[in-house]
């Protein structure tokens, strides 16, 4: 996969995709290693690792929703054809998600005796799922930026950022901004907040350091409080 075109830009172009593809690259592989360790004789433990791999397949079919309706519109009103090969994928990616909930169903109805050969289909099923959608967002980063960025300003390229997250609902933002938060490293995440933080309401950002605090690990907390020089709790 071709990645030098981001190179020369990163940084200073604005990037559609940076934020969101760390949510989904960190939702993917924490998935993945919990469904590959599960206990399948663990009853508790099997809901639960079933309730955060559906919590992410409904992630990531809001996000193909999101990039099919905002994006992809885009990047065809000034390059018609630039997305042939992003909706193909799409709709492969939209059947790989109904396959792995029946895999999920599968597995959750099994007897715990029987359940180890369901839980391995769905772990390898969700594996190549990964990987698939590893080089998708690869191609993403390279093959879109580039039509975006020849096509667009930063302006116009934010405008529709704007667009895109007013369409997205509260409980659904929520989740994706657990994800995100936990994939960016400690400057992003600082950035992010601190941004946030000028041009929200104080509600609004209250609730995102609460979901901060309930998401990360508490070394990575300590390091955001630090940089956005949070008063401490009594």
């Amino acid at each position: 996969m071709n990645t030098t075109l981001l190179e020369p830009t990163l940084g200073i172009r604005h990037d559609l995709y940076a934020e969101i593809h760390k949510g989904v690259r960190f939702a993917l592989c924490q998935t993945l290693n919990r469904l590959g360790a599960m206990d399948t004789a663990d009853e508790g433990e099997v809901s639960a690792t079933l309730a955060e791999l559906r919590g992410v397949l409904a992630f990531l079919a809001g996000h193909l929703k999101h990039e099919d309706e905002h994006i992809h519109p885009a990047m065809e009103a000034r390059t018609p054809g630039s997305t042939a090969i992003l909706d193909t994928d799409h709709r492969g990616h939209e059947a790989s998600l109904q396959d792995l909930e029946a895999l999920a169903v599968a597995v959750a109805a099994a007897p715990a005796a029987e359940r180890a050969l369901p839980a391995n289909r769905l772990y390898r099923a969700f594996a190549h799922f990964t990987g698939e959608n590893l080089e998708h967002m690869d191609y993403e980063e390279s093959h879109n930026n580039a039509v975006l960025w020849d096509a667009y300003t930063d302006a116009e390229l934010q405008g529709i950022e704007s667009r895109l997250i007013a369409s997205v609902g509260p409980e659904e933002m929520s989740a994706a901004m657990g994800w995100m938060l936990r994939g960016m490293a400690p400057a992003e995440r600082a950035a992010k907040l601190a941004g946030i933080r000028a041009a929200a309401p104080a509600p609004v950002f209250q609730g995102l350091l609460a979901l901060a605090q309930a998401k990360l690990s508490p070394r990575d907390w300590a390091k955001l409080a630090l940089a956005l020089e949070l008063q401490p709790t009594a």
